[in-house]
């Protein structure tokens, strides 16, 4: 019985992982966050930008790749004005 919660468990993990992504970007003591959720317009995706404790939807997508690319854009333009920004998503996913 653990065994079937257990499996039940890692395939729960491992489909949220398939569909989310976290990055943390750092510049000065401030921080960003970017995130990619499951949901949204058409059962796609949505790609969530946190600025000073406040989140806001930034685009979505039908799929994954879309809202990787609208992440990775963004992500980006930050570097390009020397934040260092780090994929966090494994450190999401155990924590939540």
């Amino acid at each position: 019985m653990k065994f079937i919660i257990a499996l039940t468990l890692l395939i729960g993990i491992s489909s949220y992982a398939e569909d989310s992504k976290y990055v943390i970007c750092k510049f000065k003591g401030e921080a960003r966050m970017l995130e990619i959720i499951p949901g949204g317009p058409d059962n796609g995706c949505q790609t969530m930008y946190t600025k000073y404790g406040k989140t806001e939807r930034v685009g979505w997508g039908k799929n994954f790749a879309g809202c990787t690319q609208i992440l990775e854009n963004v992500q980006k333009n930050l570097e390009g004005s020397d934040w260092k920004c780090k994929d966090k998503t494994e450190q999401r996913i155990v924590a939540q």
